[in-house]
């Protein structure tokens, strides 16, 4: 990673420990971040980016991650 890139990071929902579906809120220390998609289930790699929010996507410096689910964020990698 270096300083500049834009990367995109999925966070999946799963069961917790006790195997309870749990929501979770979640934040990147000294960064905001584009939310660009959210869904319910398993991330599938080769059909949920075409979903993706790419034109208008809410900047933000948390976000719920709703059980059983996944949440995409992009993020530009410049806080040093």
């Amino acid at each position: 990673l270096v300083k500049g890139d834009v990367v995109d990071i999925v966070l999946q929902n799963s069961r917790a420990l006790n195997g309870a579906p749990e929501m979770h809120p979640w934040h990147l220390h000294g960064y905001s971040f584009w939310v660009i998609g959210q869904g319910a289930g398993t991330f599938d790699i080769d059909t949920d980016p075409a979903n993706f929010n790419l034109i208008d996507p809410v900047l933000r410096d948390s976000v719920t991650l709703w059980p059983l689910g996944w949440t995409a964020i992009r993020v530009k990698a410049d806080n040093p």
